[in-house]
């Protein structure tokens, strides 16, 4: 196979410690002639993460479709010579600002079998992105890169566990970046979040106020932070939910009334913080209540104003939500949800034998 000289310009020194980084642009042509993710016990070299397919196949179509589409993360790695000692090394001119190496490419798949290369450390989900791209679709892609020069193995296992120490984006600041820029992972992801933020900001809410959406590590004694009622949201509003199939409208309007209903139900002990109705607890389960109760919707007969909750929660009453594990939390709220069902359901068969065993009233011949 031929040979091929591989001449990077712009080339800076960086310097951090006692270790030389070189930091340069790639366009995805030449990351993918000199570049190989190597892995973890796969290889004498390799430091790297199993790859995550599904990674790459939302990076391809971030790539493909998005317009404007930006990676501004460098991708980072060290720079060796090929395997024997003929090969040749890697040469940094700094008068010149350039790198130079020699590489044997398979023309066929434009990558390198042999000479310098590239091991990327930080962004193999992103190299194996570009290599499905066709020719076209890779014009204009250039990346930053960070590299060292014949690190020891060791020490480049100490740089890639050293994204640990990385503070993450926080988790409330990500979702509300995502609202403004209407782009959710998923429909029940977006309509999860939405819904969370009505009851915290309507006038009608019993929870106005009460749902903590700011980035920060401390949530508020007297709120429920957004990301632990997510989860849940998210099953609310997702296929599976006996409210899955209505609009966007119908179920925030559906949880809205359902929480205002609650609230007037149980209103002596309402948004208290000493009781199971005042704490998270208490709003996870009416939440599964609403998503997965057959009694509750065989009353409501898809009518979800707050009168038809109103009236479905009349066959909840003495229903005992402060028990066993509301306090210490050893009762999930699914367990909680199912006995509030099974409290409607008997109240619901009280009823029914009542009323069949009710005189009869009515004119005789």
């Amino acid at each position: 196979m031929p040979k091929k000289t591989v001449v990077i310009p712009g080339v800076t020194l960086c310097k951090q410690g006692d270790t030389d980084l070189l930091v340069f642009v790639l366009d995805a042509k030449t990351l993918i002639e000199i570049g190989t993710p190597l892995r973890f016990g796969r290889h004498p070299l390799g430091v790297n993460r199993a790859l995550t397919y599904h990674r790459v196949k939302a990076i391809v179509k971030y790539m493909r479709e998005k317009k404007g589409a930006l990676m501004i993360d460098p991708i980072q790695g060290c720079l060796y010579s090929g395997g024997d000692e003929d090969s040749p090394d890697w040469v940094y001119d700094p008068d010149a600002h350039t790198l130079t190496g020699t590489v044997i490419v398979d023309e066929q798949e434009g990558r390198i079998t042999d000479g310098c290369f590239f091991s990327i450390d930080d962004g193999q989900h992103r190299w194996t992105a570009i290599t499905l791209l066709s020719e076209e679709q890779r014009e204009g892609w250039h990346f930053f890169v960070q590299v060292g020069r014949d690190m020891t193995v060791e020490r480049r296992t100490e740089l890639f566990l050293q994204r640990e120490l990385r503070k993450a984006v926080d988790t409330r600041l990500k979702l509300q970046m995502m609202d403004r820029l209407d782009a959710f992972p998923n429909e029940a992801h977006k309509r999860a979040y939405r819904a969370a933020k009505m009851l915290n900001e309507h006038t009608s809410s019993p929870l106005n106020g009460h749902i903590f959406l700011d980035q920060g590590s401390k949530v508020p004694r007297d709120k429920v932070s957004v990301t632990s009622i997510m989860g849940t949201l998210k099953f609310l509003a997702g296929k599976k939910s006996r409210i899955g199939h209505l609009s966007v409208n119908d179920q925030q309007e559906a949880i809205l009334n359902l929480f205002v209903a609650a609230s007037q139900q149980w209103g002596t002990t309402w948004g208290r913080p000493d009781k199971t109705l005042g704490k998270k607890l208490g709003y996870l389960t009416l939440l599964v209540f609403l998503a997965k109760s057959g009694n509750l919707h065989a009353v409501l007969d898809r009518d979800y104003t707050i009168e038809s909750f109103k009236h479905a929660f009349g066959f909840c009453r003495g229903f005992r939500w402060e028990q066993a594990g509301t306090r210490d939390g050893s009762i999930s709220y699914n367990e909680l949800m199912r006995q509030l069902d099974e409290h409607m359901g008997m109240k619901i068969t009280e009823a029914q034998r009542d009323a069949a065993d009710a005189p009869k009233t009515g004119t005789h011949g």
